[in-house]
């Protein structure tokens, strides 16, 4: 509990110090490698935060929010096919952060070149989140590269809706 607090509190040292403690003496409690995962992404440790999801996965193959972790450890460290499979086992296991999987599954597919797919994907985002403005602007860049100007118009119009202030 220690652990979680002092992650809640910033105190990245003091709770690796806990989940490394609490991890020697059970390697394989699921609650410790997501808590170790999550806060080496906090601290941008991302190879060690992938590491962890990736043991809690062997332990809880079907965890939709493990997926979701490790697509966005992808996402930060550039691995774009890995990023959508785990994006889209994580939307297909029922995450709690679907907005946020759309997208990285949209991200993904755009890096890609798979539009249809990416077009699709930042739709969802945008109606399930649509508080979460780099969708907007990558479907708007998706919808200009493939010359679909007026849809690019609409979703930029529908931007400006939900960010008014934003210059």
């Amino acid at each position: 509990v220690r652990a979680f607090i002092y992650y809640d509190q910033k105190n990245y040292d003091a709770a690796l110090d806990d989940i490394h403690k609490g991890l020697a003496l059970e390697p394989n409690d699921l609650r410790f490698l997501k808590g170790l995962g999550e806060i080496d992404m906090d601290r941008k440790a991302f190879p060690a935060a992938l590491d962890a999801f990736q043991k809690a996965a062997k332990i809880k193959p079907d965890d939709a929010d493990i997926q979701y972790n490790m697509a966005r450890a992808y996402f930060a460290l550039g691995d774009t096919k890995n990023q959508r499979v785990a994006a889209d086992a994580a939307l297909s296991r029922g995450t709690e952060f679907p907005g946020e999987a759309f997208y990285l599954s949209a991200d993904a597919n755009q890096k890609l070149g798979n539009y249809a797919a990416a077009i699709d994907a930042y739709k969802k985002a945008i109606n399930v989140k649509p508080d979460m403005f780099q969708a907007y602007v990558n479907l708007a860049e998706v919808y200009r590269n493939e010359n679909r100007f007026n849809d690019a118009i609409a979703i930029s119009k529908q931007g400006f809706k939900a960010f008014p202030n934003d210059g």
